[in-house]
């Protein structure tokens, strides 16, 4: 409201929102794609087109792995 004596309202809203946007913008689809891989294992696909990263080794044990390279 734009009587109110303190700033406490407007500040939750806009953290509260921020953060909503983040975890359904970033969270969300980071954490299906996580579970997913991991439900699937490492496939022949994935092994071809992750075998040429510096990080293969580490990345190609265990099941399979939700892979994001960052540039």
């Amino acid at each position: 409201m734009p009587q109110d004596p303190y700033a406490d309202a407007s500040i939750g809203n806009v953290t509260g929102s921020n953060s909503v946007n983040v975890f359904l913008g970033l969270g969300l689809p980071w954490t299906i794609g996580s579970i997913y891989w991991a439900a699937m294992g490492r496939t022949e696909e994935w092994q071809t087109k992750y075998s040429g990263q510096a990080r293969f080794e580490s990345w190609n044990s265990d099941g399979g792995k939700f892979v994001v390279i960052g540039h």
